[in-house]
């Protein structure tokens, strides 16, 4: 610090000499000159002159972390990560050891007719197990025909359970003999029970869809009879017509020309 104060005396004085001009120079003036001279001249300014001069590459070099305050801090890792290492390997021996352990088998109870079992003998068990041999259960049980067991139904003027167990047959499915069928008999079943809206409508679905049925006369005089049941009576001669004109040569046609006379 006391140098740094010395150095910056010196250039003030220097300064200072350098602003007068040379035709004001006093006394005072060359004392300054001769002192800032002397000081300048110093060993100590000398030696700050010479320091500030040196290149750049000859310069202290800045202070290096202590070493072995490095080492230190790497042992302490290494032995951490010595720590987890062996942590994590007894966790995997424990898996595997935990994986090879077999679980525990239960004992299963023993029914009290095996235990019975095992006091008779063979021959006994034997004769037992041909007398009590299972049903075959490869013969699948035997189906039933709907249609079929609609008309035992029908037979036995069971109309509702035919109603219930052709459900679904009002429209002639498929078009097959067998469906013409069951929806020939679902109407009888309906006629039956006065049902004469379902019979109406059938009938004429009937007669339409499977024109060249046998039983189509027969389901159009149905309509005609469900017509004049519920006072549609010109309706219903109409419809008795259309079947004498259709089916000259079928005896519905007699019938309903005997109806039509009757009525």
């Amino acid at each position: 610090m006391f140098k740094k104060i010395i150095i910056l005396f010196g250039l003030v004085a220097l300064n200072a000499c350098a602003t007068s001009s040379p035709n004001n120079a006093t006394p005072n003036s060359e004392m300054a000159v001769q002192a800032a001279s002397e000081v300048l001249a110093a060993p100590e300014i000398q030696a700050a002159s010479d320091i500030a001069q040196q290149p750049e590459s000859e310069s202290l070099p800045y202070p290096t972390l202590d070493k072995q305050n490095q080492i230190d801090q790497l042992i302490i890792k290494i032995n951490q990560l010595e720590e987890k290492m062996a942590q994590l390997n007894t966790r995997i021996r424990q898996l595997e050891r935990h994986a090879q352990t077999p679980p525990p088998k239960v004992a299963r109870p023993t029914p009290p007719s095996a235990t019975k079992r095992k006091l008779l003998p063979e021959k006994t068990l034997t004769i037992k197990a041909q007398n009590h041999a299972p049903e075959q259960e490869d013969n699948p049980p035997p189906t039933v025909n709907p249609l079929q067991a609609a008309q035992n139904a029908y037979a036995q003027k069971q109309y509702h359970t035919v109603i219930e167990q052709l459900r679904g047959a009002d429209s002639g499915g498929d078009g097959s003999p067998n469906a013409q069928q069951q929806m020939f008999l679902l109407l009888q079943s309906h006629l039956k029970l006065n049902h004469c809206q379902s019979v109406i409508q059938m009938g004429r679905h009937f007669a339409s869809r499977f024109s060249g049925s046998p039983n189509a006369p027969q389901a159009l005089f149905a309509v005609g009879q469900c017509q004049w049941q519920i006072q549609q009576r010109d309706i219903a001669k109409d419809t008795w017509r259309d079947i004498i004109r259709r089916y000259p040569q079928s005896p519905v046609a007699q019938a309903a020309a005997h109806a039509m006379k009757q009525k």
